[in-house]
């Protein structure tokens, strides 16, 4: 899988790699799952998986020291992905 949505993700975390055991114990994930995904070592991360890290690192509370490319626009993504 290589869309806009698992690209805008892997570089949402590659940003915030101290955070990954936070970010994967709120997104249901395990640190092992994003270390994987984010060195490309999972095909098909599933869509449902993406769009919930997508959302938790789009909240303004957790995105400090987000990439600005982050889209908010779940809906834009989903046409991409779907």
């Amino acid at each position: 899988m290589d869309t806009a949505l698992d690209e805008h993700v892997r570089a949402a975390l590659t940003a915030r790699k101290g955070d990954w055991p936070r970010i994967a114990e709120r997104a249901e994930v395990s640190h092992s799952w994003l270390s994987k995904f984010v060195n490309g070592h999972i095909s098909n991360p599933g869509y449902a998986t993406l769009k919930r890290l997508h959302e938790f690192l789009a909240e303004p509370e957790h995105s400090v020291g987000m990439p600005p490319s982050l889209p908010p626009d779940h809906a834009a993504l989903a046409r991409e992905v779907g």
